[in-house]
């Protein structure tokens, strides 16, 4: 099944005005960033797009940051009294926000490590 979001499946569709002819982006350096709370569907999509970029547009891809998300409720000002909630679609009517627990970017060393390295390779590529 097919989990990519309608955003990615978007910008990816975007490129073909830069590939139609030219591959105005064939060689370009790239990285992609992506967060979600679910690391099955991150790692589909994280594929996906590296295929789009590396087969398609022949960009060079030099890294991908996966962030570990969250579901949009556990911070909405309707929290456990929104009737469109997905944690009581996906969990179950007693279900509540304070059950989850909530990521912070802030604290996940190994995406800051990552994106360093990510940079410095860039840099090192530009030089």
């Amino acid at each position: 099944m097919d989990k990519t979001d309608g955003f990615t499946k978007a910008l990816l569709e975007r490129f073909w005005s830069f590939r139609h002819m030219n591959n105005l982006l064939q060689g370009k350096l790239c990285a992609t960033v992506i967060t979600g709370n679910m690391p099955d569907v991150l790692t589909h999509t994280n594929n996906v797009m590296a295929a789009e970029i590396k087969d398609y547009e022949r960009m060079e891809l030099v890294g991908q940051l996966t962030i570990q998300g969250n579901v949009p409720c556990l911070t909405c000002v309707k929290g456990d009294e929104c009737e469109i909630s997905v944690i009581t679609k996906a969990f179950g009517p007693d279900a509540k926000t304070s059950d989850f627990e909530y990521f912070r970017v802030e604290d996940q060393e190994k995406v800051w490590q990552e994106g360093e390295r990510i940079g410095k390779l860039i840099d090192e590529i530009l030089q």
